[in-house]
């Protein structure tokens, strides 16, 4: 089974994340948590197949090379916000708050939205979203528009804030971008293992390389032959196109080449 972490960006996306889940037809396949996430999340608590977060906390998961998919926020969650934002306040002036990647595109759909100014602002550090929520509120914005850690500061100042939300569309994508994920690095392992399997079970010596002839990969034979002469592997260079070429000269084919680099 995989492991997969997602990390709801607000405790209401909780239940259709799970609903989400179970109605997968792979879903016997998934062991799956479902863990609120947090301001300035740093992961360091998780463990996991592949992890799924949305906002700031997938921008840190690919900052520090976890293994996960980002939630995505399409224009339509963006859109849908923004109308929620125009039916609840009167105000004209609306800032978009939150990560850069949550963000990407929102400015083009101010024009959707004849009477309203609606300015983006975009942030990659999670740290600087209180300051960039005084920057938004001195340029005059009245509402704010964003996820939930801007939702969650914007109330400690009293200001009317519509939390970005993610649809299931959006949620199904995630979870079938991470299955997806994990089950092509489970082949390539089980392909690596076979390979391996097979090459050490052969009673000659096997090289494989790169297109340059580069050994990348070779069977305990090969070793025990070449690692007599007291060679790296990495030394040796085999020519595409005339097998065993040493120094300049053929090798007899039945035997390997002389420790040293070969040229072709």
């Amino acid at each position: 089974m995989y492991h997969i972490v997602f990390l709801a960006p607000y405790s209401s996306s909780i239940p259709l994340i799970e609903q989400v889940f179970l109605a997968r037809p792979d879903c016997d396949e998934l062991f799956y948590e479902i863990i609120l996430d947090r301001y300035n999340n740093q992961l360091e608590h998780i463990h996991a197949d592949a992890v799924i977060a949305r906002g700031f906390t997938a921008r840190t998961m690919k900052r520090l090379n976890i293994p996960g998919v980002e939630l995505s926020v399409s224009g339509y969650d963006v859109v849908q916000a923004i109308d929620r934002a125009v039916k609840g306040w009167p105000g004209t002036r609306i800032a978009l708050i939150g990560a850069q990647n949550l963000l990407d595109g929102a400015e083009t759909i101010s024009s959707i939205f004849s009477g309203r100014d609606i300015r983006a602002y975009p942030i990659l550090d999670e740290t600087r979203l209180e300051q960039t929520i005084r920057a938004a509120v001195a340029d005059g914005a009245q509402t704010l528009v964003g996820g939930s850690s801007t939702c969650d500061l914007a109330h400690q100042y009293g200001l009317p804030c519509v939390l970005i939300e993610s649809g299931w569309g959006s949620i199904d994508a995630a979870i079938t971008s991470a299955a997806s994920m994990l089950r092509a690095a489970q082949f390539e392992r089980e392909r690596a293992q076979t390979l391996n399997t097979i090459l050490n079970s052969s009673f000659q010596g096997v090289l494989l390389t790169d297109h340059l002839g580069q050994v990348e990969m070779s069977n305990r034979y090969a070793l025990e032959r070449l690692g007599r002469g007291g060679w790296s592997l990495s030394f040796f260079l085999i020519c595409p196109t005339v097998p065993f070429w040493t120094r300049g000269r053929p090798s007899r084919p039945s035997s390997f080449p002389a420790a040293g680099r070969t040229t072709c």
